[in-house]
């Protein structure tokens, strides 16, 4: 391959290629490895030129060294040209036009100005290092104006819109402040008086009349019925209720619920919360106006506690949180005060120790036994029991001295009324713990061996009391006790004359109201989603008739016979 650049080759070229190219030093090299024909071994994986083969055609021969030598003339570094001493004279013809377009540019931009209109710029707006610092503007402080004078109240200086003074009693209040609820006079209250709801004198006189053949019959407190509990429990299935058993008897919410125990009518009495006593001839509602209901106001607080009396059934006591008991005497149309406290004393429940001495239960914790011959309305002896307050007493139906008590300190606990201290701690026969506060606790109606609670903590409780110093749970039933605000919390209830079974109201829907075993099944749930559709946080069962009685938070009762 020669060796020499092909100068008229590279003048055709010199518009496309960039810099001029000198000898090629591969294809050289190439040529000794065709006349040695052998592989190196250290070139053998360099190798990449295919193996050549014999070219007769001498004008074929001539064109592959042509084209071989425009391969060869590929733009290589440019070279730097020495003199004859090696000494470098100048730059390459490349870099002398790159140099000269430099120069050509430069001497443009010249005849333009820019430079100097830049270097003017510049110092325009370089700032100059005389220029002092500017001085801050002096705050003119503002005159202050004189405080205007300050207002004055001529209410609290006691003078008049013109200044004059008010004379000295100005302030004094022509009236004393009244209380929204007063409690009602002390002593006896003549019923007729005392009417309340739209209740007529003609219809107090009726009932008083259509009640004294109620008055003759004789219960005896501990008499026991003697029915089979599954044939009770199928004639109990058997009760309905209709719009005729249905009735408002107080105008607010129940706080408290029995029914007469007597077996020639059937009547129903309820307390609400203020104050207000219905009495309920259930099956004389047509003859009546006002479906056989009468109303009256003995007390201006919630009735919490109801009951006729098993001894002298003329006889209808009630206790309230105004602080007070009366005895509602339907034979002589009177409420007698029996006992009566100071006004901050709530009474909370009450039972019969005998025909004429009462348990009362005191929201401070105390029980009062209160004698009803007395002309004076106090108690004969006060007991502290409980630090919180009482919610329930009951008195065991065949001793009459041992009685229990629940509490809001979620305690029921059991006393001998014979070895309680009126001043100092009292020691209880035995303490039965919650985990709540307790709505209520009641002795077993019969015999006294079984107490059942209701507490807060969704449970209803039914404890053996046979060995009253050792009462063992027996069962604990799970039930929603949770009544809310505006709903009477329930109260778990003996059957009057039964031990094996008691009543409760219940939350769930539709609307019902429970029946529970001793053993802590439930046996029945009455409901009538035409007629009961609310709950009956107070449930009664009667005591000479197959009856029930349930009482909802708006005043009215639902009687299922």
């Amino acid at each position: 391959m020669p060796t020499s650049v092909n100068f008229s080759m590279k003048k055709r070229k010199a518009a496309t290629l960039s810099p001029p190219v000198v000898t090629s030093k591969r294809s050289k090299k190439d040529e000794d490895d065709k006349k040695s024909n052998k592989i190196q071994p250290k070139d053998y994986r360099k190798r990449l030129i295919p193996r050549t083969t014999k070219i007769s055609d001498v004008k074929t021969e001539e064109k592959i060294l042509v084209k071989e030598e425009i391969i060869s003339e590929t733009p290589t570094p440019l070279a730097v040209h020495a003199d004859e001493n090696g000494i470098d004279n100048g730059v390459s013809s490349y870099e002398q036009l790159r140099l000269k377009n430099l120069q050509d540019n430069a001497d443009f931009f010249a005849k333009l100005g820019i430079t100097e209109m830049k270097t003017e710029i510049k110092q325009s707006t370089k700032p100059s290092k005389t220029t002092q610092l500017k001085s801050k503007p002096v705050k003119k402080e503002k005159t202050k104006a004189p405080p205007e004078p300050r207002r004055a109240s001529l209410r609290i200086a006691k003078m008049d819109p013109d200044g004059a003074p008010l004379p000295e009693d100005y302030f004094k209040q022509p009236f004393e402040p009244v209380e929204e609820h007063p409690r009602k006079p002390s002593g006896p209250l003549d019923m007729a008086e005392y009417l309340g709801f739209n209740s007529s004198d003609s219809e107090h006189d009726d009932l008083l009349s259509k009640m004294k053949g109620c008055f003759k019959c004789k219960i005896e407190k501990t008499t026991e019925d003697k029915t089979s509990f599954d044939s009770y429990v199928k004639n109990l299935s058997k009760l309905k209720i209709n719009m005729e058993r249905v009735a408002k008897v107080v105008p607010n919410r129940v706080f408290s619920l029995d029914i007469h125990p007597t077996n020639t009518k059937l009547i129903t009495a309820a307390g609400d919360k203020w104050g207000f006593l219905g009495i309920w001839d259930v099956m004389a509602g047509r003859e009546f106006q006002t479906d056989g209901v009468v109303v009256y106001t003995p007390h201006s607080r919630p009735i919490n506690c109801l009951k006729f009396s098993l001894h002298k059934q003329n006889q209808l006591y009630s206790c309230s949180y105004d602080g007070t008991v009366r005895c509602c005497d339907l034979q002589k149309g009177v409420f007698d005060e029996i006992y009566s406290t100071p006004d901050e004393v709530l009474l909370k429940s009450f039972d019969f120790m005998t025909a004429d001495t009462l348990l009362v239960a005191q929201q401070d914790g105390c029980i009062a036994m209160v004698d009803t011959r007395t002309s004076r309305s106090t108690a004969e002896n006060l007991y502290q029991l409980h630090q919180k307050s009482l919610r329930s007493v009951s008195v065991h139906p065949v001793q009459d001295n041992i009685f229990c008590t629940s509490s809001t300190d979620a305690t029921v606990c059991i006393w001998d009324i014979r070895k309680l201290k009126e001043k100092g701690k009292s020691q209880s026969l035995d303490e039965l713990s919650h985990d709540k506060t307790i709505n209520s606790a009641y002795f077993s109606p019969v015999t006294g061996n079984f107490i059942l609670s209701t507490s807060l903590d969704d449970r209803i409780r039914i404890f053996n009391s046979e060995n009253l110093s050792g009462c063992k749970k027996e069962h604990s039933i799970v039930h929603d006790n949770h009544t809310g605000r505006w709903l009477t919390g329930f109260r778990a209830t003996w059957h009057p004359t039964r031990e094996d079974l008691f009543t409760v109201g219940s939350m769930s829907r539709p609307r019902q109201i429970d029946v529970y075993g001793v053993n802590g099944r439930k046996v029945l749930a009455m409901k009538d989603e035409e007629y009961l559709g609310s709950v009956c946080s107070l449930t009664v069962l009667g005591r000479n008739q197959d009856v029930m009685v349930g009482a909802n938070s708006s005043g009215k009762l639902h009687v299922f016979k």
